[in-house]
């Protein structure tokens, strides 16, 4: 290429530049020119990346409302994002009432979150247990007194029946000081409770507001947690740990009748069937544990399917041959369920739906953190709620109708 066609060449360039500085300089004003942009972004605006991410196309506000209407319903929804305690599905006002862990006011939402309303304004911080009746009109509140060793135990014995305008004040009766441990009859408004007299333990039948006491226990062991699943059967399980032998007792509170069930089973925890006189419990085993049922009947032990703690099941209302159990993908190395009460391990379930008397299995929900506890359905069943307790937060499932 001879001085002359690269002189020509040269000056072509030059004229191209300068026409292209003078566009943007002299640009008429109804033109605008990206602002704060690369000449990159200039001819290839699609691929621009900041900060690692393309930028979504901005849509008109008139078709975000209408793909909003037309969209279904999520079938998981997260309807708390705080921490909580007792939730519970009120048949009354058909939706979900739980309790703030930090305040301890009462609040209730629909099934799908929205419309969330506080019912109550007296204040009961650090809860640990709420206990609700079969028809969720009544609770019992268990909290830490002013002094840390002092365990107050309250029955709410109504609670608002239907969405009050402001909050109220609730209402009930208190226990004796130190209750050992309280359970809700499923199957009728009454109460049992375990007292700690100087020399033994004394079991107690009430009504939820704590008339027509009568002692229908008495023990000189201390450590029992009572459950009341059946209308003549009530639990006395001892507390669970990996490194004691951990027994169930039946008690019947007509007959007063006490009999063993389970026995000398390490970090024994227990799920009593509904109907059917069977257990579904877990047994701890070195650094891990295995899930069985118990026919107490026949005296059978069986091994379960999956292995899960039993405080992950619970039984459908419409049919109690239907069991929903979160089932851990895997079980860490640990002490159970000591290591698991403590917060020193945590799972991440699938929550699955088991059929006990075809044998029929379903998945309902897999994904990720999520560590499922005191699960509950609505009435009709076809929503199910559960608590994470990786962060205590209350999350909604939409079941198939």
């Amino acid at each position: 290429m001879n001085k002359k066609t690269l002189i020509i060449l040269g000056t072509i360039i030059g004229i191209i530049i300068i026409g292209i500085i003078l566009f943007f300089v002299f640009k008429p004003e109804e033109i605008e020119a990206p602002r704060e942009k690369e000449i990159i972004d200039f001819f290839f605006p699609e691929t621009r990346e900041e900060n690692g991410l393309i930028p979504t196309p901005t849509i008109p506000e008139e078709e975000i409302l209408e793909e909003e209407i037309t969209q279904p319903i999520r079938q998981l929804i997260q309807i708390t994002n705080i921490p909580t305690i007792g939730a519970t599905f009120h048949e009354q006002t058909n939706k979900v009432r739980y309790f703030e862990r930090s305040t301890g006011h009462l609040y209730e939402l629909t099934t799908q979150g929205r419309e969330k309303k506080q019912l109550t304004i007296t204040t009961i911080p650090k809860i640990f247990e709420a206990l609700w009746s079969k028809d969720s009109t009544s609770v019992i509140l268990r909290y830490v007194g002013l002094e840390i060793n002092d365990i107050q135990t309250f029955l709410v014995t109504q609670t608002p029946t239907t969405t009050p305008q402001e909050p109220e004040e609730i209402e009930g009766v208190f226990l004796p000081l130190n209750v050992l441990s309280v359970a809700n009859s499923q199957a009728a408004d009454e109460i049992f409770y375990l007292t700690d007299t100087t020399d033994q333990t004394k079991g107690i039948v009430a009504t939820i507001n704590n008339k027509n006491q009568e002692e229908v226990f008495n023990s000189s062991f201390k450590d029992f947690l009572a459950s009341w699943p059946q209308k003549n059967t009530i639990t006395l399980q001892t507390k669970s740990s990996a490194f004691k032998d951990g027994y169930l007792y039946k008690l019947n509170p007509n007959t007063e009748s006490f009999t063993k069930i389970l026995g000398g089973i390490k970090g024994l925890t227990t799920l009593y069937f509904p109907i059917e006189d069977k257990v579904l419990y877990s047994q701890s085993i070195g650094r891990t544990f295995t899930t069985k049922l118990y026919d107490t009947e026949k005296g059978t032990h069986s091994s379960f399917t999956y292995t899960t703690l039993p405080e992950k099941c619970i039984f459908g209302k419409k049919n109690t041959d239907i069991l929903y159990c979160a089932i851990p993908k895997r079980i860490p190395s640990a002490y159970y369920p000591d290591d698991w009460y403590k917060g020193k391990i945590s799972f991440d379930d699938v929550l699955w739906q088991l059929d006990l008397k075809n044998g029929a299995t379903k998945i309902i929900l897999d994904k990720e953190g999520f560590d499922i506890t005191n699960l509950f359905t609505n009435t009709e069943e076809n929503y199910l709620f559960f608590q994470n307790k990786k962060d205590s937060t209350l999350w909604s499932l939409r079941l198939e109708e």
